[in-house]
Order: structure tokens, then sequence, then C-alpha cells
């Protein structure tokens, strides 16, 4: 079983994709729904804080 919250829970839904063996159950608490905010929605993050995060 995999417990994740917030961007977890997506990084978490693409792991349970790529190895289904390895994860029986996701419990996916208040998911990210988006990583960059746009316009009508704020609650991600904005490309610049993404670049510096990631670096080069």
């Amino acid at each position: 079983m995999l417990v994740d919250h917030s961007v977890g829970a997506t990084t978490g839904g693409l792991d349970a994709a790529q190895e289904p063996a390895r994860v029986a159950q996701l419990v996916l608490v208040a998911p990210t729904p988006r990583f960059l905010n746009d316009d009508g929605y704020l609650g991600g993050f904005e490309p610049a804080d993404l670049e510096e995060l990631f670096g080069p």
C-alpha cells in the first residue's frame, strides 16, 4: 500500500503505473491537480520556481 499526499500523490500514481506488481493499493490524500499556475488556477508553482528547483 502506498500512501501519498500532494505532489507525492502524483508521483506515487506514476510509480504504481510503471511498477503495478509493487503497489497493490493507493491512498491519495489531497493530490495536486496541476504543477504550474495558469489563468484561473493558483495552487501550483511558477515556471521560474521549478527552474530554480531543478537547475540547469
